[in-house]
């Protein structure tokens, strides 16, 4: 179960990633479209919107010039059929029709206007600004809108001096109602998308379709030369304004585009992508998940599953060997393992068979070594002690690490017994005991100084180890020397030291002092038996209880062996 939820939580990662990687990936796509789809859509309503700012103007254009043509054949007929023809002129039926009204004011204040309209006591042409505009220029100007004296709406005048060799005859007027020119203005179609209208150079609104913008600033800090051309793309606000200039006066036509009704169709296609990349999110991630778990999360958890049956000994059957991928290489890696975990298993049931006849055998062999030891003790002199006494030692050595063998299986059998509370000094009084005949024999002298301290370790794994290195110590030391028994504390560690003046160990040779039959160069001085175990059971014995054996040479010459306690 615990293999089948770590299955899972790396298939929720792995899932998880790869929704991200195909959110990304989509995304990317998604953005990708829709910058191609806006460079390429909004040079088309740029260049669409500037074709209808153009042909606005020239349809106003050709509008304005019919209109001024009509004034300036008025002021022809003027000059050619002269003043008193100017009443019939006036109410000819071209002028009639493309203005309302049409009028003519000249130098001593005379006006003439058709249809008649009977004028405000004390008005004078002269003082109009279509009369003084038309007078200043010498030519056809066209008036800015204002509001009219007689019907008092908003107008817009055309109006050109006539002039006869030389001599002004007065000004020809023609009015264009401002409802006029917007239901002009009006009659080209942008689609809903907007309304034209008009300005002057100055930005001055002359002709809009809301009458409160009419003779105002089209902006506050308005610059017309900043809006002739320009992409709607890089428009602010909701609305994209160009302007187009007229040839035959100094206005511009205005075209206002509502941004978000021109560029609908991107937003629309944006949309779109959206919908269509979550959809394709939605689709694809449980499809993902699906194949995912089929090809390699569920085969995995197989695996592992086998796996851990494996390791708790049962024999199970390794699934997905039929397959040539990483799962199926990863079956056949499984198999391998089931062979050698079984063939782990077989030496492990060896080892403990050889180990049980081991400890056995050293078992049966310690009364046999006790007897041949109380046999040896009750035989009599007659001049073979020195064999009996070296027969002696034999035993008693064999004796002693067979002991600790039999320690060594037991802890592993049982666990260790629990530590005790003793001090340095009596270990190190029994351990000189124990040897004192050997180092009465060879003349050794074994000095034990004196220590306050006491450790909490296994006494009797400690006795053995100390046993052990004071049983080198006089195997290896020439007669006449000293072995002394001391503690030590180095970092808050005590270590219990068997110092020697034997020959100590080469350099070369101290990694190799506590492994199984390992040979030394130094001998024993007195050609005493040595089996190759001793200090490495003193080693499994330390570490056994949690303490650590070492090696350091003496300064003095020699060796120094120590037990560190914890």
């Amino acid at each position: 179960m615990k293999s089948g939820r770590v299955t899972s939580r790396f298939l929720n990662k792995v899932l998880l990633l790869l929704a991200l990687i195909v959110t990304l990936s989509l995304s990317l796509a998604g953005y990708l479209i829709n910058e191609i789809f806006v460079r390429t859509t909004t040079p088309q309503i740029d260049a669409q919107i500037q074709l209808t700012s153009k042909a606005v103007a020239d349809g106003i254009e050709r509008w304005l010039q019919g209109h001024q043509a009509v004034v300036r054949n008025l002021g022809e007929n003027i000059t050619l059929y002269g003043i008193g023809a100017v009443r019939d002129l006036l109410s000819r039926p071209t002028p009639a029709a493309n203005f309302a009204p049409v009028y003519f004011g000249q130098p001593d204040g005379t006006f003439t206007r058709e249809p008649f309209f009977k004028l405000p006591e004390g008005y004078d042409p002269r003082r109009r600004p279509w009369y003084q505009a038309a007078i200043a220029a010498h030519d056809l100007v066209v008036v800015n809108p204002y509001r009219s004296a007689s019907s008092r709406r908003l107008i817009m005048t055309l109006a050109i001096p006539v002039e006869k060799n030389g001599e002004l005859l007065g000004v020809v007027g023609a009015d264009l109602d401002l409802d006029t020119i917007k239901t002009f203005l009006a009659s080209f179609d942008l689609g809903g998308l907007g309304h034209v209208f008009l300005v002057d150079a100055d930005g001055l609104v002359l002709v809009h379709p809301d009458p409160q913008r009419i003779l105002k600033p089209f902006a506050e800090g308005f610059r017309l030369e900043d809006h002739l051309g320009g992409s709607i793309a890089n428009a602010e606000g909701s609305s994209y304004t160009t302007f187009h200039p007229l040839g035959s006066v100094k206005w511009y036509v205005g075209v206002s585009i509502d941004r978000d009704k021109a560029l609908a169709p991107i937003a629309s296609l944006r949309h779109l992508l959206i919908a269509t990349i979550l959809l394709l999110i939605a689709l694809i991630t449980p499809l993902l998940g699906l194949t995912l778990y089929r090809l390699a999360s569920k085969p995995i958890t197989e695996i592992t599953t086998a796996m851990s049956a494996l390791s708790d000994g049962a024999d199970v059957a390794i699934p997905s060997l039929e397959r040539e991928d990483e799962i199926g290489a990863m079956a056949r890696a499984l198999t391998v393992f089931k062979h050698n975990l079984t063939e782990v298993q077989r030496l492990e049931r060896e080892q403990f068979a050889q180990r049980d006849m081991v400890a056995m055998v050293a078992h049966d062999l310690q009364s046999p070594l006790a007897g041949i030891r109380a046999l040896l003790r009750a035989l009599p002199a007659g001049g073979n002690e020195a064999y009996l006494e070296e027969i002696s030692r034999t035993c008693a050595h064999m004796h002693s690490e067979i002991g600790q063998l039999l320690q060594i299986f037991a802890a592993k059998e049982h666990g260790p017994p629990p530590p005790a509370e003793i001090e340095a000094g009596a270990l190190f009084e029994r351990a000189a005991a124990v040897a004192a005949s050997v180092a009465s024999e060879k003349n050794i002298a074994v000095r034990i100084e004196e220590s306050p301290d006491r450790v909490r370790t296994e006494p009797r794994a400690a006795a053995g180890i100390l046993d052990n290195f004071l049983s080198n110590a006089l195997k290896y030391s020439p007669p006449g020397t000293e072995v002394t028994l001391r503690t030590e504390r180095i970092g808050g560690a005590l270590r219990l030291c068997v110092v020697d003046q034997g020959p100590g160990i080469p350099p070369e040779e101290e990694e190799a002092l506590f492994r199984r039959f390992t040979p030394l160069s130094p001998r024993p001085t007195a050609s005493e038996p040595s089996t190759g175990l001793g200090l490495y059971i003193a080693r499994v014995q330390a570490e056994r209880m949690g303490a650590r054996v070492g090696y350091q040479p003496n300064p003095g010459g020699g060796s120094i062996f120590f037990l560190a306690l914890p």
